[in-house]
């Protein structure tokens, strides 16, 4: 058997991450119990320019290199220019949660001494250490057991809480301040946007569902990016809602959320967002599903709906822009009267839960 890591051995460790927003909020946990076993360690953090604003203001990293792979950083140019990068930074440990072939490729050109990644990844014979990908489980436990290559290290399943620290800019707090200063009403925030059309529940659906909150004194925030302004405006205008997308940064987002009584998303990276800041959060599940392993991690304020019993679901593990079958029914037939009725229980336990 294949000696493990000391972790007493290890001086500097980097983490590669570049794919979604919400894959990027998921890996801060393993950063958090690498900072919980080894405080003196120097941690550095690979993402995305999209990942940047989440990873920013981390209280667990020491570096943070982004890594513009569809932009600035394209192709093997960009691989070798990052690899180069980290051999300067004399990193003797590196840990792959993302299985693309192009972090494979980064890892392998790094040529750094401790590998770990998954035993499934992309050019896995690149990884000195490979751990199984454990599909059962959700994918911050996943992403946790990557730590098993260490020795003394024996993962636990729901260890580690999603919930973590952020050293918040003043400027983003009051930026957030103002937004917030002239609402009266406990908030609950929509995010009704998705990257993936099927995932998108209907606007029709979430109209009604606003209205009801609404009749109970609820203020309602639309959330989402530029890019999902018009679905936003769109939804505000036909329920007398506050349109926010493209406002905030995610820094300013995750500060946002700390205000909000819940949040009602898609299958999105705000679920895990709201995760990240201890908000609840009711995901729906369309195409997709729980199964995969990216529910809401959080259980004692994440939960999730979604139309049980379809023959055809889950039929993508990310979505897709048009149904396979051309029905949409997993969305389209999941009533705005049991999302409501969801979001009132989720109610009356945070409720109960503050007494």
């Amino acid at each position: 058997m294949k000696k493990k890591i000391n972790f007493n051995e290890i001086n500097k460790i980097a983490i590669i991450q570049t794919a979604f927003l919400g894959d990027t909020a998921l890996t801060i946990p393993l950063a958090k119990e690498i900072r919980r076993i080894n405080s003196s360690l120097n941690l550095t953090f690979i993402t995305s320019p999209r990942g940047f604003g989440v990873i920013k203001n981390s209280i667990y990293i020491d570096n943070l290199m982004i890594f513009d792979k569809y932009g600035k950083d394209k192709g093997y140019r960009g691989m070798i220019n990052l690899a180069k990068k980290l051999r300067k930074l004399d990193i003797d440990t590196i840990i792959a949660p993302h299985r693309s072939f192009r972090t494979s490729m980064i890892v392998a050109l790094s040529k750094i001494k401790n590998r770990i990644g998954y035993t499934n990844a992309s050019l896995g014979f690149v990884y000195n250490y490979r751990i199984p990908y454990y599909f059962h489980l959700h994918e911050v436990d996943r992403i946790l057991s990557l730590l098993n290559a260490f020795d003394l290290y024996h993962f636990q399943p729901d260890s580690v809480p999603l919930i973590s620290e952020f050293n918040d800019d003043i400027i983003d707090i009051n930026f957030v301040e103002r937004f917030v200063s002239e609402i009266d009403s406990p908030i609950i925030a929509v995010a009704p946007g998705s990257v993936w059309k099927t995932k998108e529940y209907p606007a029709e659906h979430y109209e009604k569902i606003i209205l009801k909150l609404k009749s109970l004194n609820f203020k309602l925030i639309l959330l989402g990016s530029a890019q999902e302004y018009s679905l936003c405006q769109r939804i505000a205008e036909q329920t007398d809602s506050i349109n926010s997308a493209g406002v905030f940064s995610i820094e300013q987002l995750l500060i946002f959320l700390k205000k909000c009584k819940m949040v009602v998303t898609n299958d999105n990276a705000i679920t895990h967002l709201a995760g990240l800041v201890d908000c609840s959060v009711l995901t729906i599940f369309g195409p997709t599903a729980p199964e995969f392993g990216f529910y809401p991690y959080n259980k004692h304020n994440g939960f999730y709906i979604q139309l049980e019993g379809l023959a055809c679901k889950p039929c993508r593990i990310h979505g897709s822009n048009k149904c396979p079958i051309g029905t949409h029914t997993c969305m389209k037939e999941l009533s705005p009267e049991l999302v409501f009725n969801k979001v009132l229980s989720i109610l009356n336990f945070i409720s109960e839960k503050a007494v």
